[in-house]
C-alpha cells in the first residue's frame, strides 16, 4: 500500500504536470530530519494511505493481529499529527487543484482516525 501510494503519486504528479520546488524542506517525523517538499509530501501521502488501510483491516481482526494493527495505527497518527501546519504548506507547491484536494483529503482522513 505504502510503495504503491509513492507510484501513484509520482504519476499523479507528471500526469498533471506539478514540479515541486527542491529548495523548500520540511521536518519529517519518519526519517526524524528535514526533507525536501517532494520527499514530505510522498511520506504524507503514503502513511496515510496504510492508515487508512489498517483502519479497515481493523474491523475484521481480533487477538495479536489486531493489538499490532492498533499500536501501528496509534504510532502512525502521533507521527502524522506533527505533520499538519507543515503539509498546509506544502500543499500550497501543488499546482493542480483537484490533486491538491485528494493529498489534503488523504491527510485529513488519517488525522481523523
Amino acid at each position: 500500500m505504502h510503495e504503491a501510494g509513492h507510484n501513484w503519486l509520482n504519476d499523479a504528479l507528471a500526469a498533471t504536470g506539478c514540479k515541486i520546488s527542491d529548495t523548500v524542506h520540511f521536518y519529517s517525523p519518519w526519517k526524524q530530519t528535514k526533507r525536501p517538499a517532494f520527499g514530505f509530501l510522498h511520506a504524507c501521502w503514503a502513511f496515510p494511505l496504510t492508515m487508512l488501510f489498517t483502519a479497515h483491516a481493523l474491523t475484521s481482526t481480533t487477538g495479536d493481529l489486531h493489538r499490532f494493527l492498533t499500536a501501528y495505527l496509534d504510532k502512525q497518527r502521533s507521527l502524522l499529527a506533527g505533520t499538519a501546519p507543515d503539509h498546509a504548506r506544502a500543499l500550497e507547491l501543488i499546482s493542480d487543484d483537484g490533486l491538491r484536494y485528494l493529498l489534503a483529503a488523504a491527510h485529513r482522513q488519517a488525522l481523523a482516525l
